[in-house]
């Protein structure tokens, strides 16, 4: 039990940098002053943290799916 708390908070920890990257990424791209490779490089950044994100909310999906249905099942 106590790794699920580890493996939670471990995701949940992950899921918000992912998220602060995505929004740094974000700034980036939508700043006037910056330049092309800087944007195209956030750019690139955001795709990969959004596929991260998605990877992850998918786990954590799943999860509850397994709890939902350990429950139930008594």
């Amino acid at each position: 039990m106590e790794n699920n708390i580890e493996n939670n908070k471990v995701n949940l920890e992950t899921y918000e940098a992912l998220m602060k990257e995505l929004d740094n990424s974000l700034r980036i791209v939508q700043d006037k002053n910056s330049n092309l490779a800087d944007v195209i490089k956030a750019y690139d950044d955001g795709v990969k943290a959004h596929k991260k994100c998605v990877e992850l909310l998918n786990l954590m999906e799943q999860r509850v799916i397994d709890i939902t249905n350990k429950k139930e099942s008594f």
